[in-house]
Order: C-alpha cells, then structure tokens, then sequence
C-alpha cells in the first residue's frame, strides 16, 4: 500500500501552464499520504517569482488533521509545454498573510527528506500562507 502511495504523489505534482510551485499536505508525518494541495503560478495570482519580495502571499487553506507539509515541485518560467524543473524556497507562516512565526523550506523532489515539514509551526498552529520563490 506504501508503494501505491508514493506512486500517487508522484503523478499529484503535474504541472499546468503557468505554475511555478505545488505545495502539497499529508496526513501522515513522513509525507506520504497526500491528503490536499496548493499552488503558486507565473500568470496569476499567487505568484511566485525570482525576487523574494515579488512573491505572492499562498493561502494554504491546510485541512486540519494534516500532519506534513512539503514543496511538491516547483517549476522555471516557461511558455514550453514541459519546463524545467527549478530549485527554490517556500517560507511557511503560521499567520493567515504571511506573518507570524515563520520557516523556510528548501524544495526537495523527494517523499521524504528535509523537503518534508511538520505542518505546525513551533508555536502549535498549523502553517496558514507562504511565500515561494526560484533561485
């Protein structure tokens, strides 16, 4: 069942035009049992971009028994039909307009590894908005 798991998150994070990054959320700690995405895009609202301060404000709108976090993909600026993908950071908050206690999280294609994140921060709250950005 772990091995279907995994195969299901691998065809979770496929890229639609414009996308630059997939968040994804886990209801077990390891980061194996998808349980929800989010997304930032290149063309509209959230953005991701190159400059961190460019970046659009991500509601995660996390479900509440999630237990992890991590950084599906992310993907390069393209106007191809399969671009790249890229390296890059998503800054988790645990505040609803990315303030509040914060963590960044380096993208990791990985199941687990240090892509994968608790999905509260140190506080006790889950993670509520992000920010990401392609370096």
């Amino acid at each position: 069942m772990a091995i279907l798991s995994q195969l299901a998150h691998l065809s979770l994070a496929n890229r639609t035009h414009g996308k630059g990054t997939q968040i994804n959320f886990y209801t077990d700690t390891q980061c194996t049992a998808y349980h929800g995405e989010v997304a930032a895009w290149w063309n509209r609202m959230p953005l991701v971009a190159v400059e961190p301060t460019q970046t659009g404000c991500i509601t995660l709108n996390m479900p509440g028994d999630s237990l992890s976090i991590n950084t599906a993909s992310m993907w390069a600026y393209s106007t191809e039909t399969q671009p790249a993908e890229a390296a890059g950071y998503c800054v988790l908050y645990d505040g609803f307009e990315c303030n509040g206690q914060s963590i960044t999280v380096l993208s990791h294609y990985h199941l687990t590894g240090p892509g994968c994140q608790p999905s509260r921060s140190f506080g006790g709250y889950l993670w509520k908005s992000a920010k990401c950005y392609i370096i």
